[in-house]
């Protein structure tokens, strides 16, 4: 009869063997991580990088991304919430120029545009795109009324 350190030994063995073998692909991440990134946001070729609100002016904006690298970098995905008092009014998924028109529409003064981007790509020799750099990279900015701006 089997000890118990035996036993426990072979049940665990098979249960190491399901789970290596079990998880079919292995991602291999890439060696760049987000905090090599900086995002440039820009709106009618004004830029919005170091500015904290948009307003219904700013409905087309344009993300890049760019590192300390000449490479080129590419967006394809960028995730956009219109948070209002902490819960989330409207989501959409758009590229790197993103149309926020409908998401203007329904915000009102002092809610939050959030934005997230997940993956970044390099454009190699070949033109075809790898995966750069996986993480998500996050900014917000605050929805201003223009009649608020004029107050002011």
């Amino acid at each position: 009869m089997l000890s118990y350190k035996k036993l426990f030994t072979f049940v665990a063995l098979i249960l190491l063997s399901k789970v290596s073998f079990g998880q079919g692909e292995i991602a291999i991440l890439p060696v760049y991580n987000p905090s090599h990134l900086q995002l440039k946001i820009s709106s009618g070729g004004r830029s919005l990088s170091g500015a904290n609100f948009i307003t219904s002016a700013d409905k087309n904006l344009e993300i890049e991304a760019f590192s300390d690298t000449e490479d080129q970098l590419v967006i394809k995905d960028v995730q956009v919430d219109l948070v209002r008092g902490g819960r989330k009014v409207a989501s959409k998924k758009m590229s790197n120029k993103a149309d926020l028109t409908d998401l203007i529409a329904v915000a009102k003064k002092d809610d939050v545009f959030r934005f997230e981007v997940e993956e970044v790509f390099i454009k190699n020799e070949e033109g075809k795109l790898e995966l750069y750099s996986i993480g998500k990279v996050s900014f917000i900015y605050e929805y201003q009324h223009p009649t608020k701006l004029a107050l002011n």
